[in-house]
């Protein structure tokens, strides 16, 4: 693929040159171009450059928000985060014996408003980190597909620390309510989750772009 640049604005004929995509790439890994050449070649590299949806998965505790929005910001992505959502759109109506089918219906439905607005910010060209669960492999594998239905890019995130250094966090953030604090999770519900959590295996790693990142000892 080639991009035809042209320079000069007044009544003479504007300069044309045309170059490679790869030429570009070369450029921009140059440590010989001025700091706004680079900058230059690096807004075209992104005009090229496949929009990247980022998935960040793992166990409860494991510092999947704390990851998510440094990642975020790191990138200049816009960031999704399914337990934001729920607080934010059911907390304040959620009954006192809440039951696994009243958090599945609403999740479901703050997902699939998630993913709406994610494949619009990859038709503008732009990339998204979403923090939405996804614990299980069969729920995971939809998702993909929808990855590719979009003609996004996907990067996977998979976080992960010991049961018990993750269970202490969630007790210091259910004490703490400090800026990743959105419900308290009380140690029944971190068990529950714990075991619906199915961890990649290699060939799924593999296949989507998969890192994993250990948390401890800090998330």
């Amino acid at each position: 693929m080639r991009v035809l640049f042209c320079f000069g604005q007044t009544s003479k004929r504007p300069i044309r040159l045309t170059v490679e995509i790869s030429h570009l790439t070369a450029l921009f890994t140059s440590h010989r171009l001025p700091v706004m050449t680079t900058n230059i070649l690096k807004a075209f590299k992104a005009l090229f450059t496949k929009p990247s949806v980022h998935l960040v998965i793992g166990p409860t505790g494991v510092g999947k928000s704390t990851y998510a929005k440094k990642l975020a910001q790191q990138e200049q992505l816009v960031r999704f985060s399914i337990d934001e959502w729920m607080v934010t759109l059911f907390g304040k109506d959620r009954p006192v014996d809440a039951d696994y089918l009243w958090y599945k219906d609403r999740i479901d439905r703050a997902t699939e408003k998630i993913w709406n607005l994610s494949t619009q910010i990859l038709a503008l060209g732009m990339g998204s980190v979403l923090e939405i669960g996804l614990t299980q492999k069969a729920d995971r594998e939809a998702f993909y597909q929808r990855v590719i239905s979009s003609h996004g890019h996907l990067k996977l995130h998979v976080l992960e620390a010991p049961v018990e250094v993750r269970w202490d966090r969630v007790t210091h953030r259910n004490n703490g309510q400090g800026e990743t604090f959105s419900m308290e999770v009380t140690r029944g519900m971190f068990d529950f989750v714990e075991g619906m959590w199915e961890p990649p295996e290699e060939a799924e790693l593999e296949r989507w772009n998969g890192r994993v990142i250990s948390t401890y000892p800090s998330a």
